[in-house]
């Protein structure tokens, strides 16, 4: 039976590409959807598809410059298919309301200075958040200055591990179908996305616990990608874990075998070409060739 075992990262500029083979691939906040809201989640992705796939009026049409990894070696590198969600489905919305759920029991430890107030009533009329849920506001107003320190820092770290859990379902979930930034809509089930997620970075709302516009997702909307750099945000791989290298021209590709040996032994890269283990090629001579 045929398969596709390639898991396939592309770019628009040659110079990029140099670098990620030599620097690794860096962790960058993509904007998604769940439900009505729109977050950022810090990712490196990948498409599972065929060559003849890749291009201009194509499935996905991100660059003539690629690197594939065989997806063997993708498992091992924490690499993951994406769960692809329909609107409003049943898991959309199950994973929506996991996430208003876990919030703000978080913040149970600091809600609870708002019983001293002088005529205090119960906490929701001293703060307001949005959205909030009919068990949360229940959970939040039962609040009182008599109320354990020791129950209200359990349910606060219950709440945490419950939303660690959906984070990291959300790092890996996205809408059957999207809309650019011009409203035109697009089926991004057909890319097979794999994703390595970036967890310790956490997720970024666009607006916060109380409904208000989030300054850091105004933050990395607007900074240039890649947006980390340090060694924990960037996907390391081998050159013995490529598979092939997409050029644009034929003539990049003597500059390519050239750059190869100087980040890595002449004679492994000489040896992997050999074995057909790594294929330097253009995608036009990727796509004859599948």
């Amino acid at each position: 039976m045929k398969q596709v075992d390639t898991l396939l990262h592309f770019t628009n500029n040659f110079e990029i590409l140099k670098k990620i083979l030599k620097e690794g691939f860096k962790a960058s906040y993509a904007m998604e959807s769940l439900g009505r809201r729109r977050i950022l989640v810090p990712m490196v992705s990948f498409s599972n598809l065929l060559f003849r796939d890749i291009g201009e009026h194509e499935v996905v049409n991100y660059g003539h410059y690629g690197i594939g990894i065989r997806r063997e070696d993708a498992l091992k590198l924490d690499i993951n298919p994406v769960i692809y969600l329909y609107e409003n489905s049943q898991i959309d919305r199950a994973i929506q309301t996991l996430v208003d759920l876990t919030i703000i029991p978080q913040l149970l430890e600091d809600l609870k200075a708002f019983t001293q107030i002088e005529g205090f009533t119960k906490i929701t009329d001293q703060i307001t958040f949005n959205p909030l849920l009919d068990e949360v506001r229940e959970l939040v107003n039962s609040i009182d200055s008599t109320t354990s320190d020791q129950l209200i820092s359990a349910i606060a770290k219950y709440s945490r591990k419950a939303h660690e859990n959906v984070y990291h379902q959300i790092l890996l979930s996205k809408p059957y179908r999207v809309k650019n930034k011009n409203g035109d809509v697009r089926i991004a089930y057909n890319e097979r996305e794999w994703r390595k997620g970036f967890a310790h970075l956490g997720f970024i709302f666009e607006k916060n616990f109380k409904g208000l516009e989030n300054a850091d997702f105004q933050k990395w909307t607007g900074t240039p990608k890649p947006h980390f750099n340090q060694p924990e945000n960037i996907l390391s791989v081998s050159i013995e874990q490529i598979s092939h290298i997409v050029l644009a021209h034929e003539n990049e590709i003597p500059q390519m075998r050239t750059y190869l040996q100087q980040l890595f032994p002449q004679e492994q890269v000489q040896k992997l070409e050999a074995s057909g283990k790594l294929k330097i090629k253009t995608l036009v001579k990727h796509q004859f060739e599948e």
